[in-house]
């Protein structure tokens, strides 16, 4: 007589894993980490309980995994003009700070970094590093062409694209719809090349 075949229990269902991490994300946007609850991505997602501590130990285990499934970067533009690169690049972060769910999170995970330190963290390498690396990227681009002047700190100058973005957010301190190229074009005095690079 052969033995009979072990169970390994029933087959995770990826319906329902992404209905768990879109309430999660959800909720984590409407109501910060601190209010978000098991019990409320249960019903948001239409789900038990237990098919969510079948996946995630805690309440943070979850909250990282949908952090990390929703925040994605888009690829580097190459227009071949690194004013439009960073042009774009910014307005990508303008969409992302004032129209999506980025400064929700950001407050959220501030309030809970000295208790949930892992949130903030995720969040600067889901988000934060790869965006950054895109403008380097851009930059070194700008370089190589001889529109970046190769004496920039470029962390400096990245600092700066994004830093006004999330200065203008938080004090509400323009309207303009030429805001963004005024930006560009007050950074760009400061690190603009002589237009003699190499690269094509």
């Amino acid at each position: 007589m052969q033995p009979r075949p072990t169970s390994r229990g029933r087959p995770r269902s990826l319906e329902a894993d992404r209905a768990i991490l879109e309430a999660a994300f959800k909720l984590l946007c409407e109501r910060g980490f601190a209010h978000m609850s098991i019990e409320a991505v249960a019903a948001e997602a239409g789900v038990g309980k237990t098919t969510i501590y079948r996946r995630y130990a805690n309440k943070l285990e979850l909250a990282i995994a949908a952090v990390r499934a929703h925040l994605n970067v888009e690829e580097v533009p190459r227009t071949g003009d690194t004013r439009a690169d960073l042009a774009l690049l910014l307005d990508q972060t303008i969409a992302a700070v004032f129209d999506g769910p980025v400064m929700s999170l950001v407050g959220s995970f501030v309030v809970e970094k000295r208790t949930n330190p892992e949130l903030l963290d995720v969040f600067r390498r889901r988000l934060g590093e790869p965006r950054r690396a895109l403008m380097r990227e851009v930059l070194r681009h700008g370089i190589g062409r001889g529109e970046v002047r190769p004496d920039v700190d470029l962390e400096v100058a990245i600092d700066m694209v994004g830093g006004a973005v999330f200065y203008t957010y938080i004090w509400g301190s323009s309207s303009d719809e030429n805001w963004a190229k005024k930006v560009l074009e007050i950074i760009f005095q400061g690190i603009g090349g002589d237009g003699a690079g190499a690269e094509e």
